[in-house]
């Protein structure tokens, strides 16, 4: 999945999308995770294998 097909889906606006995060050792991609998801990023050990995140997104809608 491309970054195209990821702003096909949000202007079609579906419900669910799957990110894959790659990068070098020691890049951040876990603490970018985190940081999204509100969990706290002060001890972060480096991430043997992989992780997989599920992040729920609400729009918050302006009064």
């Amino acid at each position: 999945m491309g970054l195209l097909s990821i702003i096909r889906k949000i202007k079609k606006k579906e419900k669910e999308m799957r990110i894959l995060m790659v990068g070098l050792d020691n890049s951040g991609k876990t603490t970018i995770v985190l940081k999204i998801n509100g969990e706290d990023t002060s001890v972060i050990s480096p991430t043997l294998g992989f992780n997989i995140k599920t992040i729920k997104y609400q729009k918050l809608v302006a009064a």
